[in-house]
């Protein structure tokens, strides 16, 4: 059976890093399917982050290529399905108004996990716009 995420562990310039797959609940009550790449072993107990967003129609499976680039400079890489998308719960996608909360969510669960650094991200235009509309933005700032 072909896993479109990959192998829970894989190497990467002889690195082991893990897979690990959560569940998250945004503000609607949708499940959020997520995944965070991050090293089996470092030396940090915290480490910087980037969140992948993927794009209109897709799901997280796009953050896969990027791994093999920002993994070894000791980022993590979080990804996940928005509401209405991939594995998600919810039924539509709204190209940004409810992705914001999703977002929002995501970066919630990574402050609280007590092993991320500093948060970056990767995203696509419809979402990014909607954050900077609303106070959702000033949230991230903090």
């Amino acid at each position: 059976m072909l896993i479109p995420l990959g192998p829970k562990e894989f190497t990467i310039k002889g690195k082991m890093y893990e897979r690990i797959d959560i569940k998250l609940f945004n503000e609607r009550k949708h499940r959020l399917e997520c995944s965070h790449f991050k090293p089996i072993v470092s030396a940090n107990k915290e480490l910087p982050c980037v969140i992948y967003m993927h794009g209109n129609c897709s799901s997280r499976v796009e953050a896969l290529t990027i791994l093999r680039s920002i993994l070894p400079m000791e980022i993590t890489v979080f990804c996940f399905d928005f509401s209405g998308s991939g594995k998600s719960g919810g039924d539509y996608i709204s190209l940004g108004w409810y992705e914001r909360e999703d977002l929002k969510t995501v970066v919630d669960y990574l402050r609280k996990s007590g092993t991320v650094s500093t948060i970056g991200f990767i995203f696509v235009i419809h979402v990014i716009m909607k954050v900077f509309e609303e106070e959702v933005w000033e949230q991230l700032q903090q």
